[in-house]
C-alpha cells in the first residue's frame, strides 16, 4: 500500500498551536479494496468538497467585478 500525508505544525511558546493535515485518502480507500471506491468515484467525492469553495470564490469575485464596473458608469 502506497499512502502520502503531509502534516505541517505550529509551535508556539514551546507547544503545538496548530495542526494541518492533508492526506490522501481517495488513493488509500482505492488501494484497500474496491467496497465501491473506483478511482472515478473518488475523483468525484474529491471535487464535491471543493464546490462550495469555488461557489464562494466566484461569489466574491463577480461581486467585485461588479463593483468596480458600478464605479466605472
Amino acid at each position: 500500500m502506497d499512502y502520502e500525508s503531509t502534516e505541517i505544525y505550529r509551535i508556539s511558546d514551546g507547544k503545538i498551536a496548530e495542526e494541518w493535515i492533508c492526506s490522501d485518502t481517495p488513493t488509500l480507500m482505492a488501494q484497500i479494496g474496491g467496497r465501491g471506491f473506483s478511482i472515478g468515484k473518488l475523483a468525484a467525492m474529491w471535487l464535491a468538497g471543493y464546490r462550495m469553495w469555488f461557489a464562494l470564490a466566484l461569489g466574491i469575485a463577480l461581486g467585485a467585478l461588479s463593483l468596480a464596473l458600478l464605479r466605472l458608469s
